[in-house]
This record gives structure tokens, C-alpha cells and sequence, in this order.
């Protein structure tokens, strides 16, 4: 009996020892595969973490029903993998409306009851990390009729072996290692083809998906094909694709207007994107943050942070308002304050940019008004005006952001620092 127990004892040890193995390898793999990226380094381990808690800097929005009603299109493509981006004219193709019923691994199937034309929208939501990204990609991705690919970006990183590098540092000159390939992908998502890109199935088969639960397919069972991914992405009207780590709208657009693609942009206050930028990456190495008497002394990665973020504004605003006619009319600027205090009217506003007007948003958590001026009890005033120091006053003007001018207008509760944004 006492032999049986020791046994059974060391049965038990062992499988926890196991349990906690694959704990271990599926934070690794989430983490970045083979990269040696530390804990504080990623992104994504901010996501996992998150993913079942509620996030202090949003708000739940619920808008109404309506019924959803669209017009017909056409779809054309472009080569990929080739250094200037080839145009291949290809027969036009109408559509076909159809309706949808739930299977019992939670995705869509057509059903043959309703043919119509319609227009498949492909749309691009595009910002910096802690920009409110995410939150405005879950209007569209959280609807049944969208097939949605959260942060190709991040995947080339984390699960592909072609780049290294951090997933947290989107700096220009880390980013632009996947310039090219992020191109390609994003046309492959858009075409539901993804031959050639086999970090995509890599990443839907990760024992802790972030992609996969953002897609709304956690209940896939394992392991998961490309063909399934391709069916899956097929049977849905529309594609939306999420990104924080492109530099250059200009870069994209004969891809983009191949392929019809819609981009909403986000723009967020350097001074807001730097208090929930240091909250979450360098909170604890950083020791002199909130001290009045360092002079304003920011961490060094922080000021990388909010120059780089400056010049990605400025850079994609200027694509937007003065490139081609293309790009300027199938571009929409929408500013993470204006997500936060009037949710009401940007989220309808973006639905019927992107041509699905009186359609239903799915429910979303747009960000708290509060999280607005966060950054005035954050950071110290010392600390603020370095951070406006580090940007340029034409970026405060393009956007509507009013600087800090003195210590009285810090502390006034009833002052407020974002203004209306010109029009565009």
C-alpha cells in the first residue's frame, strides 16, 4: 500500500512537472517562437494577460441593430514579391451576397438560399501600439461576416525565422526589415491566399493563439490547416487585417488599390500614447519616472518611443492629405480622443466610410473618456513638457492637440488639451 502511494506521489509530481513544461513552451512560443525576447520586451505578453480582464482605459459601446444591406463590386490583384509592384489587369468578377449560419466549430458556411451582389470589403485598420487599435478593429472583427487577421506583423516576428528582432521595438529601422514581406501578406490575407506564407497557419497553431482568439476561432480543433484557414476566410463577406508595425501608407498603395482596401488610421496624443507606452513596458526600470526634482529626465526608451511615434503621424498624415487622389479618398484619420468621448459618432462614421452604412457595428469597448488626460497625473510637469519638447508644433496643429504652456495650465482641472482636428 505505501509502495502504491510513493507511486501514485511520484506519478502526480511528474505530471505537474510536464503541466508546468508546456506552460513554460506555450508562453515561449506566444512569446516569439525562437526569439530571444524577454518578458518585458513583448507586446504580446500584454495581450495574453489581458485577454480575460477588463482594461482600465476602455468603455463598453453597444450600438443598435440594423439590417444589413450593401452594393455590388468587383476584385482585382497585383504580383506580389517583386521589387516594384506589378499590376496584372484580371477579368472583373461580381460578387456574391450570401447568408450565414453558425457551425458547430463557431465559424461561417454560406448558405445557397440568397444570391445577390454585394461588395466584399477589405479593409486596414492601422496604428501604433497603445493607440486604440485595437479597440476600433473589434467593431468590425467582432461581426460574423468579417474573417479578421490580428497583427501580421507581429506574426513575422514572432513566428518566422526571416527577421530578428524585438516585437515591442517598432522603431523605423526594425519595422522596416518586414516592409516588403508585410505587403505581400497582407495582399495574400486579403485573397485568402496564404501559400506563401506559412507563419500564418504557424501562428493560428501556437498552444496559446492570441491570433486565433482574436479571430474568434479558439474552438478550431488542432492542428489547424491552411486549408481551413482558406475556407474559413472564404465563407466570410468581408476582411479586415489589424496593424501596429507598418511605417509607410505610400509604401502599400498600388497593393491597396488593387485590392480595394479601406484604411482607417489612428492617431493618437504623443503624450497619451507615452503614459500608456511607459505604463506598460517600462513602469518598473524606470526609477526617476514622476519625479518633480529630475528636470524632467525621461527613460531613454520612452523618448524613442514618442520621436518615433511623431515622425510615423506626421509621415502617414502627409501620405494621407497630400498623396495621390487614390489614397486620399479611401483614407480615414480618426484621433483615439475622439474614440474616447464621442464613441456615438466616430463608430457610425467609420461604418459608413468603409461603405457599410446601416449596417451594425459588433459590440466594442471604445476608450474611456478618462484615459483622454490620463497622462496629467501620470507624468510629472517636467516630465510632460520634455515630451512635448521631443515633437515638432506642426504635429500638435495637424491633429488638434494643444500644448502645455505653463505650470497653471498643467494643474487646471477644467483645461483641456485636445482641440477640434482641421479638417482634412
Amino acid at each position: 500500500m505505501m509502495k502504491m502511494t510513493y507511486v501514485l506521489r511520484k506519478m502526480a509530481f511528474c505530471l505537474m512537472v510536464v503541466a508546468i513544461a508546456i506552460s513554460v513552451y506555450s508562453i515561449r512560443v506566444a512569446l516569439g517562437g525562437n526569439s530571444l525576447i524577454l518578458p518585458e520586451d513583448d507586446y504580446i505578453v500584454n495581450e495574453i494577460s489581458s485577454m480575460n480582464s477588463r482594461d482600465d482605459d476602455v468603455q463598453t459601446w453597444s450600438p443598435s441593430s440594423d439590417k444589413v444591406t450593401e452594393v455590388g463590386s468587383i476584385s482585382t490583384h497585383y504580383t506580389p514579391g517583386r521589387g516594384a509592384m506589378e499590376i496584372e489587369d484580371v477579368m472583373l468578377k461580381k460578387n456574391v451576397e450570401t447568408t450565414y449560419s453558425k457551425t458547430e466549430m463557431g465559424e461561417l458556411n454560406p448558405a445557397k438560399d440568397k444570391m445577390k451582389e454585394t461588395k466584399r470589403v477589405r479593409l486596414l485598420v492601422i496604428g501604433r501600439m497603445t493607440t486604440g487599435s485595437k479597440a476600433i478593429a473589434g467593431y468590425f472583427s467582432g461581426r460574423p461576416d468579417f474573417f479578421y487577421a490580428y497583427e501580421p506583423g507581429h506574426m513575422l516576428f514572432s513566428m518566422s525565422n526571416l527577421f530578428k528582432g524585438s516585437v515591442q521595438d517598432d522603431g523605423h529601422v526594425n519595422l522596416e526589415k518586414i516592409q516588403v514581406t508585410l505587403r505581400d501578406f497582407l495582399h495574400g490575407i486579403y485573397n485568402c491566399n496564404f501559400t506563401n506564407h506559412p507563419y500564418f497557419t504557424q501562428g493560428f497553431n501556437a498552444p496559446i493563439s492570441i491570433y486565433k482568439i482574436r479571430a474568434g476561432l479558439n474552438s478550431l480543433p488542432m492542428p489547424i490547416t491552411e486549408d481551413t484557414l482558406t475556407s474559413i476566410c472564404k465563407s466570410k463577406r468581408h476582411v479586415i487585417a489589424k496593424v501596429v508595425r507598418l511605417n509607410d501608407l505610400l509604401q502599400l498603395m498600388p497593393m491597396l488599390e488593387n485590392d480595394e482596401v479601406k484604411v482607417l488610421f489612428l492617431a493618437r496624443d504623443p503624450r497619451g500614447m507615452a503614459s500608456s507606452r511607459h505604463k506598460r513596458f517600462l513602469q518598473h526600470l524606470d526609477h526617476h519616472h514622476g519625479d518633480n526634482t529630475a528636470d524632467g529626465e525621461l527613460h531613454p526608451r520612452l523618448i524613442d518611443y514618442v520621436v518615433e511615434h511623431c515622425n510615423w503621424l506626421e509621415t502617414n498624415y502627409n501620405a494621407i492629405t497630400q498623396g495621390p487622389p487614390w489614397i486620399r479618398k479611401n483614407s480615414m484619420v480618426i484621433r483615439y480622443e475622439d474614440m474616447a468621448i464621442n464613441p456615438n459618432k466616430i463608430v457610425p462614421s467609420m461604418f459608413k466610410f468603409v461603405e457599410l452604412t446601416g449596417n451594425a457595428p459588433a459590440e466594442g469597448y471604445a476608450p474611456h473618456a478618462d484615459s483622454v488626460s490620463k497622462w496629467r497625473s501620470y507624468f510629472s510637469f517636467e516630465e510632460v513638457m520634455r515630451i512635448q519638447d521631443l515633437c515638432p508644433d506642426r504635429l500638435y496643429d495637424m491633429f488638434g492637440w494643444r500644448k502645455v504652456r505653463n505650470k497653471h495650465e498643467f494643474t487646471d482641472t477644467n483645461m483641456t488639451f485636445v482641440g477640434s482636428m482641421p479638417n482634412i
